[in-house]
């Protein structure tokens, strides 16, 4: 299976066509079968978190997982094998091997859902997440697109929300004007956007994402038709980190309250991040030291949630990558809310 390379393929809107690739009909049913074809499941490790590993038809690896919070269940699939983008946070980074395929990350959300699904009897979906953020920036992979439009309806769940996280790098336009088409096409709500923008400082946020990234201006504009597009708030997101400025006033002046809401996260134990010599601002499962920066945004008018992470990703090692670059055996020992990672 040829792997096309990084951004080097135009970006449009899938056609009904395009959303239903015809090497995933044939899937086979059921975790001890593997994920389907082309994927066969390898691992799956962790309780209460659960990070899943499987192998592509050409052998290479890919991470998925399942995690809890606020009640509901967090499924997160692959998009790219590795990153390019090398963020000082992320272990996906550093070992970019091109795209997975639709069918690719099809495989992942189908396995993870009827897996959910089985869990959740007469489920609608309402507490069932599907984020496209395990590893990879989606952008930087048009089968994205293709995996969104294959979903809809796909599982017969109309609540099922559908999260895509990115760190809106440049000259990824063309990809964001198509989820605003797709965004239409989902009932309202339903498809929602995640932008990690870190830190409100641009010269800390290049440092951390080193990679050409859209500034806060272009980002604001973006945010706020792809809000009324698709009926739901679009989430910044910013990393509780020592040293990274999170400032409440500075994206109360670019973003408005109507379009946007604010995710302030844990830094959970990465390999990169011990290299790039980041600390976490507050321990895992720690929410009550969040609501210092929480209240910042609360004041300005913001939907604000504060995510602490829990022992139990630290112990699945459900930061993205870990597995697939080898991070989680070089990580070193550390205790945390008395746990030893």
């Amino acid at each position: 299976m040829g792997r096309q390379r990084f951004l080097s393929q135009a970006f449009s809107l899938p056609t009904e066509r395009d959303a239903h690739p015809s090497s995933v009909a044939d899937r086979p049913s059921g975790p001890e079968r593997g994920v389907g074809s082309p994927l066969t499941l390898v691992t799956a490790r962790g309780e209460g978190a659960r990070v899943f590993t499987a192998r592509t038809g050409d052998g290479h690896l890919v991470e998925f997982s399942e995690t809890f919070e606020a009640g509901q269940r967090v499924l997160s699939v692959a998009t790219l094998l590795g990153c390019p983008a090398r963020c000082a946070f992320c272990d996906a980074g550093g070992h970019y091997e091109g795209r997975l395929t639709a069918s690719e990350i099809l495989d992942q959300a189908d396995w993870l859902i009827e897996r959910a699904r089985a869990a959740e009897t007469a489920s609608t979906g309402s507490n069932i997440e599907l984020h496209l953020t395990r590893m990879g920036e989606p952008s930087f992979n048009p089968d994205v697109l293709v995996a969104l439009r294959a979903l809809l309806g796909r599982h017969a769940l109309p609540d099922l929300g559908v999260v895509v996280s990115t760190i809106a790098p440049a000259q990824t336009e063309r990809f964001l004007e198509a989820l605003i088409g797709l965004a239409s096409l989902y009932a309202p709500g339903r498809l929602r956007l995640r932008i990690s923008l870190q830190t409100t400082d641009e010269v800390a946020r290049s440092r951390l994402v080193p990679v050409r990234t859209q500034g806060l201006a272009e980002v604001a504009a973006y945010g706020e038709r792809f809000a009324a597009a698709s009926g739901s708030k679009v989430t910044l997101v910013f990393l509780a980190a020592e040293g990274l400025p999170i400032d409440a006033r500075a994206i109360s002046r670019r973003f408005s309250p109507a379009f946007f809401r604010v995710r302030l996260q844990a830094l959970l134990p990465t390999v990169a991040g011990q290299h790039s010599g980041l600390s976490a601002l507050t321990a895992v499962g720690d929410a009550a030291a969040l609501e210092g920066l929480a209240g910042g945004f609360r004041e300005a008018g913001y939907e604000v949630e504060a995510v602490p992470g829990s022992v139990a990703e630290v112990a699945a090692g459900a930061g993205c990558g870990q597995y697939v670059s080898g991070g989680r055996e070089q990580l070193r020992p550390r205790r945390t809310a008395g746990v030893t990672r």
